[in-house]
């Protein structure tokens, strides 16, 4: 999920919240399509488990030169991205 934004996100919990529920829903989907190919049904979720990761600020080398002075340039919007992963194991009931 990429967040196009002109402020910092300081609660980026929302975020989080619905890319939670997206991955979920394909995680459920993709099981229910596995266990329709074995001839099976999907039961109950018997375990799941998430991981984020939030990468560290990229910073350009040629921001900290000072050989040149620049113009200033303004700020434009920019994006954030949003990622977790979801493992989710289902029972498989026949």
């Amino acid at each position: 999920m990429v967040i196009s934004n002109n402020n910092a996100i300081e609660d980026p919990s929302a975020y989080y919240e619905e890319a939670r529920e997206e991955a979920m829903a394909d995680a459920k989907a993709k099981a229910e399509q596995l266990a329709e190919l074995v001839d099976g049904k999907l039961g109950k979720a018997t375990y799941i488990s998430e991981s984020s990761y939030v990468p560290p600020p990229i910073y350009r080398q040629d921001v900290y030169e000072e050989a040149v002075p620049r113009a200033e340039t303004p700020i434009s919007p920019g994006e954030m991205e949003v990622s977790l992963t979801v493992q989710v194991a289902y029972a498989l009931l026949y």
